[in-house]
């Protein structure tokens, strides 16, 4: 998904490829933004009978992706497959890197997903301020571009992918696991803090 975003992939130059790169920040930006405005509808609606309602919704998915973190077999809303590669052949290189972040912003279109973020966006739709929203959404979408920029090194999309299969495999993935679920938790009960007693 994201590795193709390379000038080895794409066949874009390294000058095209900043571009691109700067196209996924913006996209998952704006997947993040949407992901936003559903939940913080979501919670107004809620939080009109009273705020703490929200937790009725935001405390169970955070334990369900967490419990799936720690390994059990748990429902969650995220897909098994992976966002399609089809749009790769498909769209341009701008479009195509608009359009996998916007993917992998919204969070829930793609199975590369951990705990932390259900629970960050049930912590982000508390949140009426705009600022505070920006600089949020600003850190994830930056975040989420290290893959990106990651793969700049890379000769070939099936070396990105095997690579990071693994990493994944040999170097920590429960201890990553673990981190992310605990992570979510602490930020669940950050959320519980906020709304009973905010």
């Amino acid at each position: 998904m994201a590795f193709t975003i390379n000038p080895a992939v794409s066949g874009a130059s390294y000058r095209r490829w900043s571009l691109h790169a700067g196209l996924f920040v913006v996209g998952v930006g704006l997947g993040a933004m949407v992901t936003y405005a559903v939940t913080r509808s979501l919670y107004r609606l809620l939080a009109i009978a009273a705020p703490a309602s929200w937790l009725a919704i935001a405390l169970p998915l955070i334990a369900l992706v967490a419990l799936r973190d720690l390994g059990a077999q748990v429902p969650v809303p995220y897909p098994a497959r992976q966002v399609p590669e089809w749009l790769r052949h498909v769209l341009s290189p701008g479009w195509t890197a608009i359009s996998y972040g916007s993917q992998l912003g919204t969070g829930f279109l793609t199975r590369y997903t951990y705990a932390t973020h259900a629970a960050f966006v049930a912590l982000l739709a508390t949140q009426s301020s705009v600022t505070v929203v920006g600089v949020a959404v600003l850190a994830f979408a930056l975040t989420k571009s290290i893959v990106v920029v990651s793969s700049l090194a890379g000769r070939s999309y099936s070396d990105f992918e095997q690579g990071l299969l693994y990493r994944h495999r040999t170097r920590g993935q429960a201890t990553l696991r673990a981190a992310n679920a605990a992570l979510a938790l602490a930020s669940g009960a950050v959320l519980v803090t906020y709304l009973l007693h905010g």
